[in-house]
């Protein structure tokens, strides 16, 4: 949660203690990573909740009869016969011509499907606990002072310790090369053979946050250089700007980048004249067989191509 509180949640899931433990004890003591040396055994943990917390050790090592006696019955759902199931007869023919077109279309039927994850939501909503009075609840920043992103030397290798294990080769990490940007970091992380990284979803909008805050910062840093110069009385010098979206220059999707984008179009038709060819291109991403070995040789399987037949 953000804040105790709060009845909403930020984050809820289910654990498994005997993992995150493992886990723990992987990052201390196999690949000795520096950020994880201050936590104790787990023997020594244990006797210390055994002297300490005894209630609170048995939801980390919970009996074989606690779990037999808090397992409900599962009853079958029981729908009353004077129930009346209302659709919305819009909604419905809505989704049956998006299908049909999914399925139907030339063009579109030939594409996979992009647009899938556009924020971090769960996937598997049904394994959320839904008792609230069983639930543990955590605030982790409740009272602290929010830092920047940007100040951060290791705040990759901390946030994600699963994706550097070691906690080493990140972002800030001194390598030998010179002149790696961070742009170029991160085009390497995502296309890396390894898709560890392009996989886990709050990586990814943590790295577009950390490049569209660097952005802005960069953007105001010199957006007190350029404007209207007034001089004062006593010869002092002042930039006047008169544009509230001075700061946004070359930043994608915001109102001054389409802005320079629809510019750079108009003085394109004022100098070469109209189009006279305008092309559409969809790619047909299932007709294409390299894009089905690139999938099976991920999950492991070999492939075979016949050149007899032209197939696989």
């Amino acid at each position: 949660k953000r804040k105790l509180e709060y009845k909403t949640t930020h984050t809820e899931q289910l654990i498994d203690t005997k993992k995150i433990y493992r886990f723990l004890h992987y990052l201390k003591n196999v690949v000795k990573n520096k950020n994880y040396q201050f936590y104790d055994d787990f023997s020594i943990f244990i006797e210390r909740c055994e002297e300490h917390d005894s209630e609170g050790l048995k939801l980390l090592k919970p009996s074989e009869d606690n779990l037999i006696e808090n397992l409900a019955p599962c009853h079958k759902k029981y729908q009353p016969e004077d129930e009346v199931k209302i659709e919305n007869d819009s909604d419905t023919d809505e989704e049956k011509e998006d299908i049909e077109y999914r399925l139907n279309d030339p063009v579109r039927k030939n594409q996979f499907d992009y647009d899938k994850t556009t924020c971090m939501t769960p996937k598997f909503p049904e394994a959320i606990p839904k008792n609230v009075n069983s639930d543990l609840s955590f605030a982790p920043g409740e009272g602290k002072i929010p830092t920047n992103i940007l100040r951060e030397e290791d705040w990759d290798i901390n946030s994600f310790p699963n994706l550097y294990p070691s906690g080493k080769y990140g972002l800030h990490y001194k390598r030998k090369l010179c002149g790696l940007t961070d742009q170029n970091f991160f085009d390497q992380r995502l296309k890396n053979k390894d898709t560890r990284f392009e996989q886990c979803t709050p990586w990814v909008f943590a790295v577009a946050a950390y490049i569209e805050e660097k952005q802005l910062e960069r953007n105001i840093g010199i957006s007190f250089l350029h404007g209207k110069k007034t001089v004062g009385k006593g010869g002092e010098r002042s930039y006047a700007l008169d544009d509230g979206f001075a700061g946004l220059d070359n930043v994608k999707g915001t109102p001054r980048y389409w802005r320079k984008a629809k510019m750079e179009m108009l003085a394109k038709l004022d100098n070469l004249g109209p189009f006279h060819l305008f092309y559409t291109l969809s790619c047909g991403d299932k007709r294409w067989n390299e894009n089905f070995c690139s999938i099976l040789i991920e999950k492991g399987y070999k492939i075979i191509w016949s050149s007899l037949t032209g197939a696989l």
